[in-house]
């Protein structure tokens, strides 16, 4: 198991330095950038805050001065917010962690009823609308499920807030805030399960149905 995990994470490295380049790159190549659209800096000051930040600089340099500082834990600074790059991963990254966290319960839930429930009644009607289900859920992209629910619950009937953690300009304490939270992470929630719980019921199916057949065969 050890040696799984260690070869897993070793695995890692490549795609997240790919990743890493292939961002880079393409957000070095857009035209404009927060300095360009920003009206009130002059020519002037402009260059200036690019000499300062190394925006002058070829791209392979950036990347790798990006990269060494941000093995060192430090990402950046913002000039849109004013603060390092930490911090606001600090501020926002808690919200992420929170529906991640909750939608991997109910995927996890969800998945392991459809999948015991399906494996021991195969061929049924029910197995056939979970089949269908599933490859749906598998088939469509996720931008666009994700943003067909935003329109339908949030701009359409008004159901759930669009998006954040709390209404803005909220003082709600206590209880009130516990629903006001729950309030705006039942679509992110509800999105996210939709969109995981696919694949994992169809891998818990598969597994299942071998397991009953290997038991049926031992019996036999």
């Amino acid at each position: 198991m050890k040696t799984y995990i260690v070869r897993r994470l070793l695995q890692m490295i490549p795609t997240l330095l790919g990743t890493s380049i292939i961002i880079f790159v393409l957000f070095a190549l857009l035209p404009g950038d927060y300095i360009d659209s920003n009206p009130k800096i002059t020519p002037e000051r402009a260059a200036e805050l690019r000499e300062l930040y190394g925006l002058n600089k070829p791209i392979v340099e950036r990347y790798f001065h990006w990269l060494g500082n941000a093995l060192q834990g430090d990402f950046g600074f913002s000039l849109q917010y004013q603060e390092p790059v930490t911090s606001l991963l600090n501020k926002f990254i808690w919200n992420s962690f929170s529906v991640a966290i909750i939608a991997l319960f109910f995927i996890w839930l969800i998945a392991l009823i459809i999948g015991v429930f399906s494996a021991t009644k195969q061929h049924s009607l029910f197995d056939k609308l979970v089949t269908i289900g599933v490859f749906a859920a598998m088939s469509f992209p996720s931008f666009f499920i994700g943003l067909f629910l935003i329109k339908v619950f949030a701009v359409d009937f008004k159901l759930l807030p669009i998006g954040g953690m709390i209404d803005v300009g909220s003082n709600s304490t206590g209880f009130a805030y516990v629903i006001e939270v729950a309030k705006h992470m039942i679509l992110p929630v509800f999105i996210l399960t939709l969109l995981g719980v696919g694949s994992h019921a169809h891998q818990l199916k598969n597994k299942n149905k071998m397991n009953f057949r290997s038991k049926q065969l031992k019996n036999s």
